[in-house]
């Protein structure tokens, strides 16, 4: 018998909520981290006009992706403001 190579539903992952709402939870994850944007763009390694680019809606290549995801991993719920799952978090957005 042969398995079908298609992976279990539970397993697919869809990145449109991360993608599409960068620019609202790139600042719950500035003020989360306690850093100016210079500071950011420093820890993720990137010019701060690379990072404004992101903020107006400009997607990071995958490599830029991965490095936030790794320094939003560094502190507790870090991740879940990146990711959609965000609806036990209290909300960070700047200003509040």
């Amino acid at each position: 018998m042969r398995r079908s190579s298609y992976p279990p539903s539970h397993l697919l992952v869809d990145a449109t909520p991360v993608v599409n709402d960068l620019p609202v939870r790139l600042p719950r994850l500035k003020q989360a981290l306690g850093l100016p944007w210079d500071g950011l763009a420093a820890c993720l390694g990137v010019d701060p006009r690379q990072l404004q680019r992101w903020r107006k809606g400009t997607l990071p290549n995958g490599f830029a992706m991965a490095a936030l995801f790794l320094l939003a991993d560094r502190i507790p719920d870090g991740a879940s403001i990146l990711r959609d799952d965000d609806s036990g978090l209290p909300d960070r957005r700047e200003g509040s």
